[in-house]
């Protein structure tokens, strides 16, 4: 997906979130920024093995290279959203917390 098409679903997840994403909160709650924005760091994070598949690429290296655009296509959303609350560092800290050794080799 690109930037643009990113920025949109930020918008409909504050209106309807993803009930996938949901677990464990009441039908009635509301979601927040930050709520949609782990949403959209989860999307950038599992759209890594579609892109992955696409090129046929299977090495550590090309798996790095693909990581560090998602990154850049998080900064280029934010800049989409105009909204200076949001951490540029979002996506890099997302993937801390899932994958700590892989953003440690990024230099994260």
């Amino acid at each position: 997906m690109k930037a643009d098409e990113y920025a949109e679903k930020y918008k409909q997840y504050l209106v309807n979130p993803p009930k996938d994403l949901w677990k464990g909160r009441p039908e009635d709650a509301r979601w927040d920024k930050t709520d949609a924005l782990i949403a959209i760091c989860h999307d950038l994070f599992f759209e890594i093995t579609d892109i992955m598949l696409n090129r046929r690429a299977q090495s550590d290296l090309a798996l790095l290279a693909v990581l560090r655009e998602q990154d850049q296509k998080w900064i280029a959303i934010l800049r989409r959203l105009n909204d200076s609350e949001i951490k540029i560092t979002g996506f890099r800290a997302f993937v801390k917390s899932q994958m700590p050794d892989l953003a440690k080799a990024l230099g994260w």
